[in-house]
């Protein structure tokens, strides 16, 4: 599920665990889907949190290695974690869940399948948000719940968001006037004139080239019939 507020886009996601097969029972792979919806929000200019159960084991690892520090008690990393780190990396995305700055409650286990304790379901953002997160904080388990709740506190103004983070807009093209005064300035403009054409190109550098013949008259001879001259 997605939420979009002006720019900012909350994606509220569950991964299938490794060893489920979605194929079958789903159009695509859930992993890809979310990589793509990310890519597609990035080149976008939006700006994303994304929260929920991803299934994925990263331990303290960092999606950049700039990124906040990371204290987490499952200390396990799984394939999914690793290619996790590399999609957020790729698309500007940093860690909240675990972030030391959030105090020791943001690293604890928030998965609990029989005597199994896991860390698997996270809150993250694209990094100019990072520093708008008031507060996060993994709540105690309730009996009768296999996951404890996440909590996150965003302080966000939504106008000064679109104005903030707006994606630069493009320089407007400024057209640069050659001299023309001599004739080597003359042949250098319509060199460059000519560069997105190939043949435009060699004909600006080296000139027309011409092959004048004289005409020739040719004879049909197809069908004709050669006779021995007769030799008295």
């Amino acid at each position: 599920m997605v939420l979009q507020l002006n720019k900012l886009l909350i994606f509220n996601v569950y991964l299938l665990p490794d060893s489920s097969q979605w194929s079958g029972v789903l159009e695509k792979d859930p992993c890809e889907a979310l990589a793509g919806s990310l890519a597609l929000a990035y080149t976008s200019g939006l700006l994303v949190i994304v929260l929920g159960d991803l299934n994925a084991r990263i331990a303290a690892l960092l999606a950049k290695y700039l990124d906040p520090s990371c204290t987490s008690m499952d200390k396990t990393v799984t394939s999914r974690g690793t290619w996790l780190c590399g999609v957020f990396n790729d698309y500007n995305i940093v860690f909240v869940s675990s972030a030391d700055v959030f105090g020791p409650g943001s690293g604890k286990y928030t998965s609990f399948q029989g005597t199994r304790r896991t860390v698997i379901d996270y809150v993250a953002c694209s990094r100019p948000l990072f520093s708008h997160i008031k507060s996060f904080n993994v709540a105690d388990r309730v009996n009768g719940y296999d996951h404890a709740a996440l909590t996150v506190q965003l302080e966000l103004d939504v106008g000064t968001l679109n104005r903030s983070f707006e994606r630069p807009r493009k320089k407007a093209k400024i057209d640069v006037v050659l001299p023309a005064e001599t004739p080597l300035d003359r042949l250098f403009i319509t060199t460059l004139a000519a560069g997105k054409d190939y043949e435009k190109k060699l004909r600006a550098l080296y000139g027309p080239v011409l092959n004048t013949t004289t005409p020739l008259r040719a004879q049909n001879v197809l069908g004709s019939k050669c006779t021995p001259q007769h030799v008295p």
